[in-house]
């Protein structure tokens, strides 16, 4: 057997539900939860809706400001035997390193934070690859550390715990 549906209009018009009103009542030999007294389908209790508010979008906090960066040898040397504090952090990266980009902010924050201590300094591959090369960067980001005028380590990271337990 085929149930046939016959749709009637409904007594109470649900808040939130399609705009034409209709219960569905439903012949046929199998029992049904219509109202033997009224033939309308129960209805379902309704709550009005609270008027929805627009999303707020939340800014970024604004990023620290960036080390300086470094271009030419001589800017090296003279960052490396001037420099106030007793490690000088030189973060060699590349304009297009997804990795360089996600330790931007990481790294200009250990810059702020241990400003007592460290000096931070950039340099971009792409403007001076003879010193990048003559730093022995093999990938980016490669942090070199200089301590007291000398150097005393490099290493390729990405990851700011390992800067931060290195210095």
């Amino acid at each position: 057997h085929e149930a046939s549906y016959h749709i009637m209009p409904s007594k109470h018009t649900p808040t939130f539900v399609h705009p034409i009103p209709v219960s569905i009542h439903r012949f046929s030999h199998h029992p049904s939860p219509v109202d033997a007294q009224t033939h309308h389908l129960p209805q379902a209790v309704t709550t009005p809706r609270s008027p929805t508010l627009p999303p707020t979008r939340q800014t970024p906090p604004p990023s620290p400001p960036q080390p300086p960066h470094i271009s030419t040898p001589a800017d090296l040397s003279t960052l490396v035997t001037n420099t106030p504090t007793p490690l000088l952090v030189l973060k060699v990266y590349s304009r297009g390193c997804r990795s360089c980009k996600r330790i931007e902010r990481p790294f200009a924050r250990v810059a702020k934070a241990y400003s007592n201590v460290v000096t931070c300094a950039q340099l971009r591959a792409e403007d001076n690859e003879q010193l990048a090369q003559t730093l022995g960067v093999r990938g980016f980001p490669t942090f070199v550390l200089y301590k007291n005028g000398e150097r005393v380590d490099h290493f390729a990271s990405s990851c700011p715990e390992v800067l931060v337990e290195t210095i």
